[in-house]
């Protein structure tokens, strides 16, 4: 079965956000798999079960019902990475909005459109990964 560790251990090396930023608490990194789990589960509809989908969480053995490939581990981690970002950019723009003006931020509107560039970037991945399986699937 794919682990949490090894879906955690693959979405530290693909976020490239700096740890400090990351989730520690065990309940956390559950609601952010938990959160990748749904949008690929989605897309695993979408594609017509190109990938392997109905996918489920046991949060007891820590492990997910169904042994994912490398390539459907990067699809899962590419949403999950989406998910972060975009709650990273919810968080800034929650903040930073109310304060642009007193703060001085000059550069606010560039720094959202970095941010939604980034989890664009995730989502097209993960798309682009299907699409490749896609491709290399035999009928």
């Amino acid at each position: 079965m794919t682990t949490y560790d090894n879906i955690w251990e693959t979405f530290l090396t693909i976020c490239g956000y700096d740890s400090s930023e990351l989730p520690k608490e065990d309940s956390k990194i559950y609601l952010l798999i938990k959160s990748g789990l749904r949008l690929y589960n989605q897309l695993a509809d979408k594609y017509e079960n190109r990938i392997q989908g109905n996918l489920e969480m046991n949060d007891t053995s820590e492990t997910l019902n169904i042994e994912l490939k490398d390539t459907e581990i990067l699809i899962f981690v590419n949403l999950m990475a989406s998910v972060f970002a975009y709650n990273k950019y919810t968080e800034f723009t929650s903040i930073w909005s109310v304060f642009t003006k007193e703060t001085s931020i000059t550069n606010y509107k560039s720094q959202c459109q970095a941010r939604e560039y980034t989890i664009q970037c995730f989502k097209d991945e993960a798309t682009r990964l299907i699409e490749d399986e896609i491709d290399s699937f035999e009928v």
